[in-house]
């Protein structure tokens, strides 16, 4: 009940509250009141996250502007983040990691890289065209691409880092990746409700391989439970 506004990217906002996004951004922002830019409450909603139920049933998560900061400004520096990054995206943008890159170059400084394909030639392209310094890969993505015939007729010397996560990543295709590519592995363990942990650049090849790390957080708590509790 408390919904007021729907911003839709189509041209089929006839009427409230709905409105149209290209409508919206034609606005002359010169014309608006002083008090259309107020600033927003750090606790206040910032965006609902989506889940793709592979836990639980779908769902969407509300994350305030306090919470998501907090949680990308903490990662960044597990990953490396500055104005020297350059972040490439190839999975869907709304979900918790590749948004979590996006807002870390925000945050951090660095360049993003969108790209509409997960081919790995595409891949492969994109990082030695724009000088690609990191990469989100879940662990199918970095096999095909370790597996990738025409790998060596890429230039993938700017990458540094994968970061990967999504599903358990094998101990061998980790060492894999650091011994063919040459860049170092950042192992993830995350949930769309906030909580991260990860391993850190730098990080033994062991600790890499066989543990996704720590809490990024110095406030999250982490309980491990069997069976009997």
């Amino acid at each position: 009940p408390s919904l007021e506004h729907v911003i839709v990217a189509t041209n089929e906002a006839k009427k409230a509250p709905f409105i149209n996004l290209d409508k919206l951004l034609a606005t002359d922002s010169s014309k608006l009141k002083a008090d259309s830019f107020k600033r927003p409450d750090p606790d206040d909603v910032l965006l609902l996250l989506l889940t793709g139920g592979t836990t639980a049933m779908p769902k969407l998560i509300p994350h305030t502007h306090n919470d998501f900061i907090c949680s990308k400004r903490a990662v960044g520096p597990n990953r490396g983040f500055n104005r020297d990054t350059v972040s490439l995206i190839v999975v869907p943008v709304g979900h918790n990691a590749p948004l979590g890159g996006v807002m870390l170059c925000v945050i951090h400084g660095g360049a993003v890289v969108l790209l509409d394909s997960t081919r790995i030639e595409d891949i492969a392209a994109a990082i030695q065209r724009e000088k690609v310094t990191e990469v989100f890969l879940v662990p199918t993505q970095i096999i095909d691409l370790l597996n990738f015939p025409d790998l060596k007729k890429y230039d993938l010397s700017s990458l540094k880092a994968i970061y990967t996560g999504g599903s358990r990543c094998p101990p061998e295709v980790v060492k894999g990746a650091m011994e063919k590519l040459g860049c170092q592995v950042v192992n993830a363990f995350g949930s769309g409700e906030g909580v991260h942990i990860t391993t850190s650049l730098g990080d033994p090849v062991e600790v890499v391989a066989n543990t996704v790390g720590k809490p990024c957080c110095d406030i999250d708590e982490i309980k491990i439970v069997n069976d009997y509790g």
